[in-house]
């Protein structure tokens, strides 16, 4: 109605100004619009090329290879991966696939490769002596429920754990556990430890709702000559415990994290160490490392200490609590250090201890290694950092800037920057050499001592093609 009337103090009517809008305006956007569609498109995502050599090709933009869970046998220097190819909606029917390689890492060759159908699964570890690999998988489905009363839940949630031990050689099943279903929230869980290559140990926790407490059962199972369970007992002495971590300290010896509730004050909990002898049943040893604040109605989850890596040889451990890093032997510690940061100033993650204790690696963005004896820091790779700083401030009108000022990749680009990364390092042999796998697929061997790059090669790759690679950073 007011476009009839006109507006007052122009000398114009409405219907009079809408010439003068599409030519000073609306053209002049238009033009604009076209132009930077244009500049900004230029460059297509090229196809996947014919005979791909790499077996998984994950999504780049939200990073499928996150799920592919690698595993490295030390003294072998074989590294195992696994990713899950299927759609969400196959999680509850297992009707995916999980597809299970082996590589060298002297040669960087793939060696073997395997398909199973089921659920989503990834390797849990690999035997000290490396004849097997064991697979956790979960399947998730939910279910009605005949509620009394409108405060219980309408639908429960079924979580089933399974357990699969693969023989390294072939990378085929041999056996699978099937562990009782669980009823979220509910809290069960079984940790289990190869404690050589014949001999394989569970640990079960359950919660008792009749007295609040967690009660642990170690079943031990034989591998060789025919797989069968040897022996099942309760671990009675440690009581009032909470178990949240367990590794291998020496053959028939579990290393286990377990903290206790503090009798002064109930939101603290008292962390320990124990070292727990299979043979005879009982504690061979445990030291308190510290005190702690979880007042976590579930005290096993986002428990906030961690056993990052233990050493069998020297005995050291290596924990995490919050930012802090602590090494301890056996009935002492021995240092703590903060974690160093990454060029925005994020703390890293320690990941590994190398054999005999002598390095710590730490990575995300960029890998530091840190010399226990010396007490030095020394960056070994700052590869994704670069890519990042490149992504920040392409050079104008390159390629470069054509992708990532991009309006899809544009928007994208915060996400992809943070799960940018390294996914997996770890040390080799006699830690003379240390692994990296980034979260785009690259792998990468480096002599630890000198920093040098032995080795390079790809064991995913993403769908955007090798030109788009290349221009990102990522080839």
């Amino acid at each position: 109605m007011r476009q009839e009337h006109g507006i007052t103090g122009y000398g114009y009517k409405a219907s009079e100004r809408r010439p003068y809008l599409r030519t000073h305006i609306t053209m002049p956007l238009c033009l604009l619009v076209v132009f930077m569609g244009v500049i900004l498109r230029t460059y297509r995502p090229t196809a996947a090329e014919p005979g791909e050599q790499f077996l998984y090709k994950p999504d780049f933009l939200c990073f499928t290879v996150l799920t592919m869970f690698p595993q490295v046998h030390r003294a072998s220097k074989k590294l195992y991966c696994c990713c899950y190819e299927g759609h969400p909606s196959d999680w509850s029917t297992g009707r995916g696939r999980n597809i299970v390689t082996r590589w060298d890492l002297k040669t960087g060759k793939r060696e073997v490769v395997a398909e199973h159908k089921g659920f989503p699964a990834f390797i849990n570890q690999v035997s000290p002596g490396g004849s097997w690999l064991l697979l956790s998988a979960s399947s998730f489905a939910e279910r009605k429920t005949d509620r009394k009363n409108l405060s219980e839940p309408a639908m429960l949630a079924e979580l089933g754990l399974f357990s699969s031990l693969f023989s390294s050689a072939t990378l085929q099943c041999q056996y699978t556990w099937s562990h009782p279903t669980v009823m979220l929230p509910a809290v069960q869980r079984e940790i289990a430890v190869f404690l050589d290559d014949s001999r394989l140990a569970f640990l079960l926790e359950q919660f008792q709702k009749e007295d609040g407490q967690y009660k642990y059962t170690v079943a031990v199972w034989s591998l060789v000559p025919q797989i069968s369970e040897e022996m099942r007992f309760p671990l009675l002495s440690l009581q009032n415990h909470l178990i949240h971590a367990a590794k291998l300290n020496q053959p028939n010896q579990l290393l286990l994290l377990a903290s206790e509730p503090n009798t002064k004050e109930p939101r603290v909990r008292t962390v320990y160490l124990v070292i727990y002898d299979l043979k005879q049943k009982s504690v061979h040893s445990r030291w308190r490392i510290m005190e702690v604040e979880h007042s976590s109605p579930k005290p096993n989850f986002e428990f906030p200490v961690s056993i990052l890596a233990a050493d069998r040889i020297s005995g050291r451990t290596l924990l995490s609590y919050n930012d802090t890093i602590f090494l301890h032997e056996p009935g002492k510690p021995l240092m703590a250090l903060e974690c160093p940061r990454d060029f925005n100033n994020q703390p890293l993650n320690a990941v590994d201890l190398s054999p005999e204790g002598k390095y710590v690696a730490f990575e995300s963005t960029r890998i530091v290694l840190y010399h226990v004896d010396e007490r030095k820091y020394r960056v070994l790779d700052t590869s994704i950092e670069n890519i990042l700083r490149a992504w920040d401030n392409p050079p104008l009108f390159s390629p470069l800037a054509q992708v990532v000022h991009d309006p899809v990749m544009a928007a994208l680009m915060p996400l992809k920057k943070r799960l940018m990364g390294w996914r997996l390092v770890t040390f080799l042999g006699n830690g003379d050499k240390l692994l990296g796998i980034t979260t785009y697929g690259k792998a990468v061997v480096w002599d630890a001592a000198s920093g040098k790059q032995l080795l390079s090669f790809k064991v995913a790759k993403t769908n955007l093609g090798a030109d788009l690679e290349q221009i990102l950073g990522l080839d």
